[in-house]
This record gives structure tokens, sequence and C-alpha cells, in this order.
């Protein structure tokens, strides 16, 4: 156990100085307690251990560089039981980082890559599910990232490949943020690397925001296998701005606990020209953001997918009474594409409009 400020770095734990044989670990590779006060923990090779790569219980802990399940190129599986836990009271760490040699790999590993019960941390330019290319897979076993905690955000994280769900966000998670992602294709978004269950899942999740309206926001939700985004028993899931298409199943599933007939609906009716007009039936008062998009093909369930967003207006709605509005489109739409609509309120968001 780490008790005094400490930094981990370019260490080969649970695997041998080649950095591709693997030495087996019992416990976990490294363990680090909430008073260690670690720096940083960087440009490791934690392989083979037979129950977690990576225990963080610190804070403001700048995690990067690292290989958690892979050998030292970024490319073999070598797994640990569990990738990383970054335990309840952990909190203000980086996993991570703004440039591409921040990037931690944590791919390979038998159950989950990823699992998070702390609070406030930042996880950035990371490949969960794939290679240190972000363009083949290396599944986790189970689930790519699980988040269970409070104010987290993931920026530009590639979670892709894996054998579960990719990120799945779950009670008593709040307040989470998922911005700029590749869930289900690789870290350029031009080829496909599904994940097994369910892109997005979040069940019975407090306030989740995926996407946004700054540059970079929007992710990409692509080709996983039983679908894009299934939504849970949590009604206070916004979308904005993402592409979600290719996924098996459906774009977007919710139950009616989350949404799923209630009265915040959008339906294309007509275009002409640059112009087009949509239904919006409001379910409270306040700021609305309609967004259009378009694709070349419906989900399995009828709606249109959503890939390229070509219009959008902010406005307030001060009733429930259904109106149609006009969007003026940024570029004109051919014949051979579809367009659908999404609407936004103040605490969730519609299905694509049919």
């Amino acid at each position: 156990m780490l008790t005094s400020s400490i930094n981990i770095d370019g260490n080969f734990i649970g695997i041998d100085r080649s950095g591709t044989t693997v030495l087996p670990i019992e416990q976990e590779g490294i363990f680090t307690s909430s008073s260690a006060g670690v720096s940083f923990i960087g440009n490791n090779i934690i392989a083979g251990c037979k129950e977690l790569g990576l225990q963080h219980h610190g804070h403001s802990t700048t995690i990067f560089g690292n290989r958690i399940g892979t050998d030292f190129t970024g490319t073999v599986s070598r797994s640990n039981l569990v990738g990383v836990h970054i335990g309840v009271e952990s909190h203000s760490n980086i996993f991570g980082g703004p440039l591409p040699q921040h990037a931690n790999v944590v791919s390979g590993n038998s159950f989950s890559g990823i699992v998070v019960d702390g609070f406030d941390n930042v996880f950035q330019n990371n490949f969960v599910g794939t290679d240190i290319t972000g363009s083949h897979a290396i599944p986790n076993g189970f689930h790519g990232v699980e988040n269970l905690g409070g104010n987290n955000t993931f920026i530009r994280n590639v979670i892709s490949g894996n054998s579960g769900h990719g990120l799945y966000v779950a009670y008593p998670a709040n307040n989470t943020a998922v911005k700029g992602c590749m869930i289900g294709v690789s870290a350029f978004g031009n080829v496909t690397i599904g994940n097994t269950l369910v892109g997005l899942l979040a069940f019975h999740a407090g306030l989740v925001l995926v996407g946004g309206l700054g540059g970079g926001d929007a992710n990409i939700i692509a080709g996983n296998i039983e679908g894009g985004i299934k939504i849970t028993a949590s009604p206070n899931i916004r979308l904005l701005s993402n592409s979600i298409y290719g996924n098996n199943g459906f774009g977007i599933q919710r139950d009616t606990a989350s949404g799923g007939e209630r009265p915040l609906t959008v339906n294309v009716v007509s275009l002409e020209g640059s112009r087009v007009t949509v239904s919006v039936q409001a379910s409270e008062v306040g700021e609305h953001i309609i967004q259009v998009f378009t694709s070349s093909a419906c989900d399995d369930e009828g709606a249109g997918d959503v890939q390229e967003l070509v219009g959008q207006i902010k406005m307030t709605l001060q009733d429930a009474i259904p109106r149609e509005i006009s969007i003026a489109l940024w570029r004109t739409i051919l014949n051979t594409e579809t367009l659908t609509a999404m609407v936004t309120s103040a605490d969730t968001t519609s299905p694509f409009s049919r």
C-alpha cells in the first residue's frame, strides 16, 4: 500500500521487461490509498493481475500513457481481471489528457475495462476495447466503462469492441457528460468496431448529457450490435448534436419511465427548398433546442437515424400545445437522404422523429 506522495512511472507490472510475457500477480498491480497523495501514474505496463490492474482511491492524480491489459505495444491482450477501478472516495483525477501521448489503453481485460465509483473525474483521449491506434478491437470481456459516480466527464475516448456495453451509466451516477467520444467505431469514425451489446446504456441514472453545442462535443455512436443508446428508468438524458447511426436494432430506445411516452415529440412535416417544417409538442415550458439531421437510412424500429446535423433552432415554448416551426437548413438535402429531427428541453430529449 502506498501511503506517501509518490510518482509511479515506467514500470513493468505483471509482465517481464520485454513487455510481452505475463508474470502473474495474485492481487492488484497498483493499489493507491485515499491518503497516498500520488501525483501521477504514467507510462506503466500493467498486465496479468488476477484482480485489478489499477485500484485507485487517491485524488488529484494524473493517470496517463499506461497500457492496462495489453503488452507494451498496446496491440496484444495481456489481461487483468478488471482493468481499472476508481474508488468511491476518489475524485479530481485526470485519466488520460489532451495530447495523444496521454492516452491510456485499457483493453483485453477479462471483465470490464474501467469501473468508476468516484466523482469529479475527467477521462480524456483513452482507448477502451481497442488497440493503441483505435483501429482494431482488443475486447474487454464485459463493459468498456461502467460509470456509477457523480460529475464525471468523458471526452474524446474511443470505447469500442467490448464484449458488453460500451459505456454503462447507472445509479447512483449523476451529472455525467459524454463529449466527442467514438463508441462502436474507430478513432477516426470510419471503421466499425461495434460493442457487443449497446453503445451507451443509461440504467436508473441521474442527469446525463451526451454531446453538446460546442465544437467537438458531438459523439459518434455507430455499429453497435444490440443498439445505439438504450435509456432505462432514466428520464433526464439530454442528447445534442450526436451522430447515431448504423446500429443493429435501434438508434435510441427508451422505456416509459424514461419518457418513452412523454409528450416531448417532434416530427418532420415538410421540406421546401432550404427550409424544413417540423411539428413540436413540448413536455414543459422553457427553452428547447430543435435539431435536424440527415441520414441515408432508418433504424430497425422505423425511425430515422441521425448522422449529420444540418440545422437547428433555439426557442422558448410557453405551453404544451403542438405547433409547427420552420427551420433553415445549412445545405441542400439530397433525394437519397432521410431527415430526422430531435427536440431537447432542459432535462430530456425526444425520441427520433418518424
